[in-house]
C-alpha cells in the first residue's frame, strides 16, 4: 500500500518528501475536505519538489511532453511510484520523487463549467494528478464525471462517500479515462470513512474498481490504528492529514508523526483474510450488511437514464484505456514496502 499526504506549502511538501511519501497531495484543510489551494502556491510547490528530484539526481520517469499529456501521465502512475521506490532504495540515494497530486477545492456538483475550469488550471500547474470531489450518489454525480472524462488531464475522482455509493456512480468513476478513483469522506470530524462505511462496503467498493481496472485510494480522518484494517481491504494507496498533524488537521505538519506513520506503513505485516461477506458474497449483499450503506448500490450494471457515456464516449473511453495500461493490485494485500505492495 502506497502512502498518500496532503500538504498545504512548500515546508510541508519537503517535510513529506524527506519522509519517502509516494504521492504529495496538495490542499488547504482549512478550505474543506478537499479544499484548494491558490494556483500560485501550487505553481510553488510544484517547482520546489521537481527541484528537490533533480537536486537528488532522480529523474522523473514518465513521458510528460510526449504524446498525450493525459496518457502520459497517468498511465506513468504506477511506474512512476515504483521507479522512485528503487532510487530510493539504491546506495546513497537520499530521496525520490513523489507523485504530485492537487485537488480543486470544494465545488458543488451542479457547478460543471467551474469544476472543468478549475481542474483545467489545476492541471495547467504541472501536477500529475487532478483530485476532484464529485458526490458518492445520484445523478448529478454521473453528469460531472461524464464531463471530466472528456479533458486532456490525468483526473482522480474522490467519491464523498458520506451518504453512501452508489454503484452507478462507482462504475462511472472507473471509467478508463480517469487515473484512479478514490473514496473519502466530507465531514471529517464525523469518523473516519472506515467507521462511516464499515469494511464490508469498502471492500466491495475496492473489488469494483479493481475489477474495472482501476487504482484504488482510501482517506477520510484515518489514522495509524487503521492500519490493519486497511491492510486487510488492501487499496493501492491511503490518504492520511490529521494522523501526521500536531492537533487537528488545519495544524502543521508533525515530522515525528509524519515518519512514524511511513515507518508503520513499511513495515512488514501479515496479510488478514477477509471474512466471508468481502470475500464471495456479491457487491450488493456486502454493503447491506452495513448501515449507513445498506441504501449505498445493490451491485446492479449503471442503469443508462442516469450514468451511461453513450455508445461513441464509451468507444472512446475503451480506446483510451488501452493507452493508459494501468495495473492495480488485484487482491488484499500485506502492509509491506511500496514496491512489493503493487504489482506492475
Amino acid at each position: 500500500m502506497r502512502m498518500l499526504v496532503s500538504v498545504r506549502d512548500v515546508a510541508e511538501a519537503r517535510e513529506a518528501m524527506r519522509a519517502g511519501v509516494d504521492f504529495i497531495d496538495l490542499k488547504e484543510p482549512s478550505a474543506g475536505a478537499l479544499g484548494g489551494l491558490a494556483l500560485p502556491v501550487i505553481r510553488e510547490v510544484v517547482a520546489a519538489l521537481r527541484a528537490g528530484g533533480r537536486a537528488e539526481g532522480l529523474a522523473r520517469p514518465d513521458s510528460e511532453g510526449r504524446g498525450d499529456r493525459a496518457t502520459s501521465r497517468a498511465g506513468a502512475v504506477v511506474g512512476h511510484a515504483d521507479a522512485a521506490t528503487r532510487g530510493a532504495e539504491q546506495p546513497g540515494a537520499r530521496a525520490h520523487v513523489p507523485m504530485i497530486s492537487a485537488t480543486i477545492g470544494d465545488l458543488p456538483a451542479d457547478a460543471i463549467e467551474l469544476i472543468l475550469e478549475r481542474a483545467r488550471a489545476v492541471g495547467a500547474c504541472g501536477v500529475d494528478l487532478v483530485k476532484v470531489g464529485v458526490p458518492g450518489r445520484g445523478a448529478a454525480a454521473c453528469a460531472v464525471l461524464a464531463a471530466l472524462a472528456a479533458l486532456p488531464l490525468a483526473i482522480v475522482p474522490v467519491l464523498i462517500a458520506d451518504d453512501g455509493l452508489d454503484a452507478a456512480v462507482i462504475d462511472a468513476a472507473c471509467a478508463p479515462a480517469f487515473a484512479a478513483v478514490m473514496a473519502d469522506t466530507q465531514a471529517k470530524r464525523a469518523g473516519s470513512l472506515l467507521e462511516l462505511l464499515g469494511t464490508d462496503a469498502l471492500a466491495a467498493f475496492i473489488d469494483r474498481a479493481h475489477a474495472a481496472g482501476r487504482m484504488v485510494g482510501l482517506a477520510g480522518a484515518l489514522r495509524k490504528a487503521d492500519l490493519p484494517q486497511l491492510a486487510r481491504l488492501g487499496p493501492d494507496f491511503a490518504g492520511f492529514r490529521s494522523a501526521v498533524c500536531d492537533g487537528r488537521r488545519e495544524g502543521r505538519l508533525d515530522p515525528r508523526r509524519l515518519e512514524a506513520l511511513h515507518a508503520a506503513i513499511a513495515m512488514p505485516a501479515s496479510p488478514l483474510p477477509r471474512g466471508p461477506a468481502t470475500a464471495s458474497a456479491p457487491v450488493g449483499a456486502a454493503l447491506a450488511a452495513k448501515r449507513p450503506v445498506e441504501r449505498a448500490f445493490a451491485g446492479k450494471p449503471a442503469p443508462t437514464d442516469s450514468c451511461s457515456h453513450g455508445p461513441g464516449a464509451t468507444g472512446r473511453l475503451e480506446a483510451l484505456g488501452g493507452a493508459i495500461a494501468m495495473s492495480p493490485t488485484t487482491a488484499p494485500v500485506p502492509i509491506g514496502p511500496a514496491a512489493e505492495a503493487l504489482a506492475v
